[in-house]
C-alpha cells in the first residue's frame, strides 16, 4: 500500500467517527463510533511509526541508540 494514502484514510475514518460520536443520538451510537475511530487512530499511530522508520537511515538510528 502507499504509506500517504494509507495515512490519509484513517486520518479521514478517525476524523468522521469523531464527528459521529459528537453527534451520537444515543450510548450505542457513541460505543460504535468510539470503536471504529480507535481503529482509525491505531491507524494513525502505526502510520506515524511506518513513516518515521522509512525516513531514518541504519546510520542515523545507531547513532541515536549509542
Amino acid at each position: 500500500f502507499n504509506l500517504k494514502w494509507t495515512y490519509v484514510a484513517t486520518v479521514i475514518i478517525f476524523e468522521v467517527q469523531s464527528v459521529l460520536c459528537g453527534a451520537a443520538p444515543n450510548m450505542i451510537a457513541i460505543i460504535i463510533g468510539r470503536v471504529i475511530a480507535g481503529m482509525g487512530g491505531t491507524g494513525i499511530y502505526l502510520g506515524c511509526l511506518n513513516y518515521f522508520s522509512s525516513l531514518t537511515t541504519p546510520k542515523s538510528v545507531e547513532s541515536t541508540l549509542f
